[in-house]
């Protein structure tokens, strides 16, 4: 039963490797066709299938780790679609990837969209993933969060004293050295 489990996600893998070249040039073209006509639901789409292909890798793997120049590029593409979508007032309706919409901010925060959530998953993109021990800590976390978070969103204080004294402090260094990364 285990070698059919480890059999299965393997080919899962190596299957979503395989199609993450035919993907990534499906969203330069979608990219393309936005910067055409700059509208509202051509930047929504985009975003909507950039999302989906980070989903994606992390469903299957994370197998985009392995594609560190695809990966860059489409984290950085992320990063842009999601600030030209603020800077136009555009609201975009993001469901956290699957399984991931019970971590510790977004149980803390009360939403995938609150601000502090957001910086924090920007610093997990754009620092902790480049390095080594970063990739490492987001497995771990990913792994032991969900419990943790189920029991933050059980309880009002414990959801104020998270975003207090875990949350706020985080975020605040999170921005500061996505600052000063974007600086370099």
């Amino acid at each position: 039963m285990l070698l059919h489990r480890v059999a299965q996600k393997g080919y899962a893998r190596l299957t979503a490797k395989d199609l993450s070249k035919k993907r990534l040039k499906a969203i330069k073209l979608l990219e393309k066709s936005y910067h055409l006509r700059q509208d509202e639901d051509s930047l929504k789409f985009l975003i909507g299938e950039v999302d989906s292909f980070l989903s994606h890798s992390s469903e299957n793997g994370d197998y985009l780790n392995d594609e560190q120049e695809t990966k860059s590029y489409i984290t950085k593409l992320n990063s842009t679609l999601t600030q030209k979508a603020k800077e136009l007032g555009v609201v975009i309706n993001r469901l956290p990837p699957k399984g991931s919409g019970c971590f510790i901010a977004t149980a803390a925060a009360g939403s995938y969209e609150h601000p502090k959530v957001i910086i924090l998953r920007n610093f997990r993109d754009d620092i902790l993933n480049n390095y080594f021990f970063g990739r490492l800590f987001i497995k771990t976390y990913y792994k032991c969060s969900p419990p943790v978070a189920r029991w933050i969103e059980d309880s009002k204080n414990r959801k104020k004293i998270t975003l207090l004294l875990v949350v706020n402090p985080l975020s605040h260094l999170a921005k500061r050295l996505l600052k000063r990364n974007s600086e370099n």
